[in-house]
């Protein structure tokens, strides 16, 4: 398994925070009171609720990061809507992006019980109001996977989430894979459910996330998420082009939102 410096570092760093727990400051968010052992502790006590006879729910650790990344790079970024628009191709920015979301240790997966390969994933990372707005200028100038989330987090300030939902702190969804040979074995909405009740058993007061085709908005509002924002492909435009242009039938990303 290909493990890179800084995964080393940080591997290293929440072995540390398992290993030598410290007294907890009332004023700490959320966020930082998660580590691995908190996060496996809360999913244990929704298992019950969240695994089928098909799979099983597990938190993404670092020995599982390369198969989370073959789901991202061979069956999620070929087949999104925008990614196909713009020519998006998994590249080390994206891998980054990826990384900088699993070590924070709320991403999930689907294993197969059969034979316990990763059916899905379901990346998620924590956002907070003291983050401020979204930096993605260590990315390649110009670069596809840099455009790709470009529009996605363009109108951040206008959504103004925190002051909107009055809420510090939130789980954030980063992205939905599922293989290719599982669909339609409703995976991707067993993972979006079962991330959001991780979530609210986290303590989270709120969850959000996109949806930029027809069956991640089809979930999402199944699931009962309220459309925050739409952002219209025919309004966006990459080197000269519509992003809308490469979509097709479909328009539009949702902005999605559950407060709890």
């Amino acid at each position: 398994m290909r493990i890179s410096l800084l995964q080393q570092f940080t591997v290293t760093y929440r072995f540390v925070k398992l290993s030598f727990p410290c007294r907890i400051n009332p004023k700490m968010g959320i966020c930082d009171k998660i580590t691995l052992e908190v996060a496996q502790k809360t999913l244990d006590t929704i298992r019950e609720r969240l695994d089928t006879k098909e799979f099983r729910f597990e938190i993404i650790t670092p020995e599982q990061y390369e198969e989370a990344y073959d789901v991202m790079g061979n069956h999620f970024v070929p087949d999104e809507p925008i990614s196909k628009s713009i020519g998006v191709v998994w590249d080390e920015d994206f891998e980054k992006l990826t990384y900088m979301n699993l070590i924070d240790n709320i991403s999930l997966a689907a294993i197969s019980r059969e034979s316990d390969e990763m059916m899905g994933v379901r990346i998620s990372g924590f956002w907070r109001r003291s983050d401020g707005l979204t930096d993605l200028s260590w990315m390649k100038e110009g670069g596809d996977t840099k455009n790709l989330f470009t529009f996605i987090t363009h109108r951040e300030a206008e959504l103004d989430f925190f002051n909107r939902y009055n809420v510090e702190e939130a789980f954030h969804f980063y992205c939905l894979g599922v293989r290719r040979n599982y669909r339609h074995h409703h995976v991707g909405e067993h993972l979006l459910q079962g991330a959001t009740e991780f979530a609210k058993a986290l303590g989270f007061p709120a969850v959000k996330g996109e949806g930029t085709g027809p069956y991640s908005q089809r979930i999402y509002e199944h699931s009962g998420f309220e459309i925050a924002m739409t952002m219209p492909y025919d309004r966006y435009f990459v080197n000269g082009r519509a992003i809308a242009e490469g979509t097709g039938d479909i328009k539009m990303t949702k902005v999605y939102v559950k407060k709890f």
